[in-house]
C-alpha cells in the first residue's frame, strides 16, 4: 500500500510543476499581448498624426503625396498584421486558459483520490485492530 501512496505523491507533484509551468507561459502571453496593444496603439496614433500632416505652403507635391499614401499603406497593414497576431494571442491565452483549468481539476483530482487512498489505509488499519482485539477476546474467552 505504500508504494501506491509514494506514487501517487509522485504524481501529484508533477501536476503542481505542470499547473506552475502552465501559469508562467499564461503570464507570458498576456505581456507579449500587451506590449502588443501598445505598439498598435503607436501606430495608429502615428498613421493620424501621418494623415493630418500638411505643409505649410498648402499644395502638397505628388511625390510627397505618394510617400505619404505608401506610409499609410504600411502603416494599415502593420495594424492589419497586429490585429491577426492579437486575435492569435486571444486564441492562444484561452487554450492556455483551458489548460491551467484542467491542471487545476487534475490536481483537485489527485488530492480526493490521497484523501481516498488516506482513508482506505485508516479503514484497514481499524480492521486489523479489530480483528486483533476480536481474537485476543477469543482467545481469553477460550480459556
Amino acid at each position: 500500500m505504500g508504494s501506491k501512496g509514494f506514487r501517487l505523491e509522485g504524481l501529484r507533484r508533477l501536476r503542481e510543476q505542470r499547473l506552475q509551468y502552465e501559469r508562467l507561459l499564461l503570464q507570458q502571453l498576456h505581456g507579449y499581448q500587451q506590449r502588443t496593444r501598445e505598439e498598435l496603439e503607436q501606430l495608429q496614433q502615428h498613421l493620424q498624426a501621418l494623415c493630418e500632416q500638411r505643409p505649410e505652403s498648402g499644395t502638397i507635391a505628388a511625390q510627397e503625396l505618394q510617400q505619404v499614401w505608401f506610409r499609410r499603406q504600411v502603416l494599415e497593414l502593420q495594424m492589419q498584421r497586429h490585429h491577426e497576431q492579437q486575435q492569435q494571442l486571444r486564441e492562444m491565452e484561452a487554450a492556455q486558459r483551458s489548460r491551467v483549468q484542467q491542471a487545476l481539476q487534475e490536481e483537485r483530482i489527485l488530492e480526493l483520490l490521497k484523501q481516498r487512498y488516506t482513508q482506505l489505509q485508516q479503514t484497514e488499519e481499524r480492521r486489523r485492530e479489530q480483528r486483533a482485539l476480536d481474537e485476543l477476546a477469543q482467545r481469553r474467552r477460550e480459556r
